[in-house]
């Protein structure tokens, strides 16, 4: 709120004239509310940092494969042989067995039967013991401070 220039009343926030008396603001008292509003998101974004990024690639089939998300087409690269091609089915990802000839490709190689060399193991992912979402250590991860 900002003191009235004119009467003893006091200005909401949102709106531009006192309810009493009518009588607007003046602009150096708003650009003075602006100034120290923008001075204090800068005083606590150096003191506790910008928060952390929110990952929102998220496995939807909780298969442990993350699908292509991070492309601008939001499919997998065909030669990221570590994606999940379908999200939404758990039993479709590059760790299971892919029969020939079901007419399904079921190991995300983009052919119908067993890539060479068989099914892939996931990967470690590098936050291991660290909750991706937040950024902070899992409870059981074993971390100590």
């Amino acid at each position: 709120m900002l003191a009235c220039p004119r009467c003893a009343g006091f200005v909401p926030d949102h709106v531009s004239v006192c309810p009493n008396c009518e009588a607007a603001p003046s602009r150096w008292a708003r650009l003075g509310r602006a100034l120290l509003g923008l001075t204090s998101l800068v005083t606590l974004a150096a003191c506790y940092g910008a928060p952390p990024p929110i990952d929102t690639c998220v496995d939807q089939d909780g298969d442990g494969w993350l699908p292509g998300c991070y492309d601008d087409e939001g499919t997998c690269d065909p030669e990221d042989m570590y994606c999940d091609c379908d999200d939404l089915d758990p039993a479709t990802n590059p760790g299971n067995l892919d029969p020939t000839g079901d007419g399904k490709d079921t190991d995300c190689d983009l052919t119908d039967g067993q890539r060479p060399g068989g099914p892939l193991e996931p990967l470690e992912p590098p936050w291991s013991g660290v909750d991706a979402a937040v950024g902070f250590p899992e409870p059981d991860a074993g971390l100590t401070p």
